[in-house]
């Protein structure tokens, strides 16, 4: 979750964090179009029209920045998908909601997609960008995996391992952002489609 306060506690003012959430969604921006290596304060500050002294102010470094571009994205996502899993009314239907909202969500916000994919494959230059994505990642298998087995419970499932299907089903889903990469006019929502009925069939087999 993204912090309203400083590092020594204080609470950032309205000011300083509507700047910070300005230049986060320009680093996004500048991610998507100019890739990891291109991504500067510098670049940033040009993409908002302000000097880099600025971005420096309010962030100690472009590892920083990034790190709040994985929050913000993460963030986003899960709000996105809370706001839909609350209406499923059964464990194959908070799947498929699972599965489209995620799908949704990318094919949504694009550039975030797109500045996420950047900053991972360069996680190694980036590493606490990179483990505040592991943690979600872990996070999200884990939520998953309870709700297949939650489902098998009920009945509503099969007999298969609920972790190795939630490890299938979340790569499924994080290749989307891999593609498009290379393939910018991915038809985003078919692949969705596609995934859930390849996954309700292997779960209700």
């Amino acid at each position: 979750m993204r912090s309203t306060n400083r590092p020594d506690g204080q609470k950032r003012s309205f000011v300083e964090q509507a700047r910070r959430e300005q230049i986060t969604d320009a680093a996004v921006q500048v991610l998507s179009r100019d890739g990891f290596s291109g991504t500067s304060l510098a670049s940033i500050a040009t993409q908002i029209g302000v000097s880099k002294g600025v971005i420096g102010y309010h962030f100690g470094s472009k590892s920083e920045v990034l790190e709040e571009v994985v929050r913000r994205i993460l963030d986003n996502a899960t709000a996105f998908m809370t706001a839909q899993m609350g209406h499923a009314t059964s464990y194959t239907d908070a799947l498929r909601t699972y599965i489209t909202t995620n799908i949704a969500y990318l094919d949504q916000n694009r550039d975030e997609a797109l500045a996420l994919v950047e900053v991972l494959v360069n996680a190694r230059t980036a590493p606490e960008a990179g483990a505040v994505f592991a943690a979600s990642h872990q996070d999200a298998l884990t939520s998953l995996e309870q709700l297949l087995g939650q489902g098998q419970q009920a009945g509503e499932f099969a007999e298969f391992s609920p972790r190795t299907v939630a490890v299938i089903i979340r790569a499924s889903i994080d290749t989307v952002t891999n593609r498009l990469q290379t393939e910018p006019d991915l038809d985003v929502a078919g692949f969705g489609e596609e995934l859930i009925t390849l996954v309700t069939r292997m779960i209700k087999s």
